[in-house]
């Protein structure tokens, strides 16, 4: 485990457009482990449409986001597993670029994350408002997270969004529809 802590702590800063689609691939591996990941790759996603061949242009924001994904990364090598009957919950959060969630139980007094749900907001949804960025947040963690909140032993939920979710319902994803 300590070599692969390592490698990640030295992998050199890429500087073709393919060297960095290798190293987000490296971190989406991951990402569900990594809290507000899509947040934190936001600009390193936004070197790529701007290059297609060639160097790439990197700005502070880029060479950042790159520097805090890789100490978040060597950070995470603890991971907490399921305990029955535990308490749990999912927390959630949305800004301007990001939607994301840590899905966590109770132990010993303490939340202890399980496992993260992250993603960057497309075009259309940063439009939406802050507060239907927030139930977006909440429809499409509950959605990936459904494998275990599916399984617990009372679930209870008092918004139809989240009600249809377990019945399998397929719903569109404009929160004025929900």
């Amino acid at each position: 485990m300590v070599d692969k802590v390592h490698a990640i702590c030295n992998y050199p800063q890429p500087t073709t457009p393919k060297q960095l689609c290798q190293f987000l691939g490296l971190v989406n591996f991951y990402h569900r482990f990594i809290p507000s990941c899509a947040k934190i790759l936001s600009p390193l996603h936004t070197l790529l449409p701007s290059t297609e061949t060639g160097d790439l242009q990197w700005t502070p924001d880029a060479l950042s986001s790159f520097t805090n994904i890789k100490n978040t990364l060597t950070n995470v090598t603890l991971q907490f597993h399921p305990v029955l009957n535990a308490p749990a919950s999912h927390m959630t959060d949305a800004s301007d670029l990001a939607i994301g969630a840590v899905l966590q139980q109770l132990i010993d007094g303490h939340w202890q994350p399980l496992s993260y749900f992250s993603r960057k907001l497309t075009a259309t949804e940063c439009n939406y408002s802050t507060f239907d960025r927030e139930l977006l947040a909440i429809y499409s963690s509950t959605q990936h997270f459904s494998y275990f909140l599916a399984r617990l032993p009372n679930p209870t939920a008092d918004a139809t969004i989240i009600c249809d979710i377990f019945t399998g319902l397929p719903r569109p994803l404009v929160p004025v529809q929900f």
